[in-house]
């Protein structure tokens, strides 16, 4: 997981929201996922967001990824109004040692820090 304490430029985001703090890549193993683990990363990325002077921490979430929807839901995050995009990325498969595409449409949410 990644924390810009101002979001990043590369995001497609960063014109409607250029002064907020970014989550990028939060993964938690299959294995280790309901003991609470996002839950706290998330604070301690809020902490850290508000600790440097951010307003709003801003993230993006798989439009099918129903259990992260619901931690951020939670956790006081809304979707945005800037429309659903699609994200791809090229990993080295490692049952074929040869590169693999992958994708989702994602939308951006974000949350006010009081």
């Amino acid at each position: 997981m990644l924390l810009y304490f101002k979001h990043p430029p590369h995001h497609g985001s960063f014109e409607h929201y250029p002064n907020y703090a970014y989550v990028e890549g939060l993964y938690v193993r299959p294995e280790y996922l309901r003991q609470g683990i996002a839950l706290a990363l998330m604070e301690n990325v809020e902490s850290g967001a508000r600790s440097n002077g951010a307003s709003h921490v801003g993230l993006s979430v798989g439009i099918g990824n129903e259990q992260a929807r619901a931690l951020y839901r939670k956790l006081g995050y809304q979707p945005s109004d800037i429309p659903d995009y699609q994200v791809s990325w090229t990993y080295l498969d490692p049952a074929t040692g040869g590169p693999k595409e992958e994708g989702e449409m994602c939308g951006v949410w974000a949350k006010l820090l009081v």
